[in-house]
């Protein structure tokens, strides 16, 4: 299970444990079931599990992209400062 996470930003790590939760819960209930029951992580659990955080993972990290891209999308359109100084030194705006 080692560097299943090694590509997840560690600021975003308490948001990939947040959705991966109701994700396990919702997408792959009978893992957990079989965690309680067993007790333990054979094989066959280790397997399912490292596949529902591969799956899970993907979904989140491309989610997490377009949010970072859409937050500096609005960031740039907030602050466009060469319009404010555009006129200003251009002799041929005189």
């Amino acid at each position: 299970m080692n560097g299943l996470l090694d590509d997840v930003e560690v600021a975003d790590l308490r948001a990939f444990e947040d959705g991966f939760y109701p994700y396990l819960e919702n997408s792959a209930p009978a893992i957990l079931t079989d965690i309680a029951i067993k007790k333990a992580l054979d094989d066959d659990i280790r397997k399912r599990l490292t596949d529902a955080i591969n799956d899970y993972k993907g979904s989140f990290l491309a989610e997490l992209k377009d949010k970072k891209e859409a937050s500096q999308k609005e960031l740039a359109a907030k602050n466009k400062p060469w319009q404010m100084y555009s006129t200003y030194g251009d002799a041929s705006a005189a």
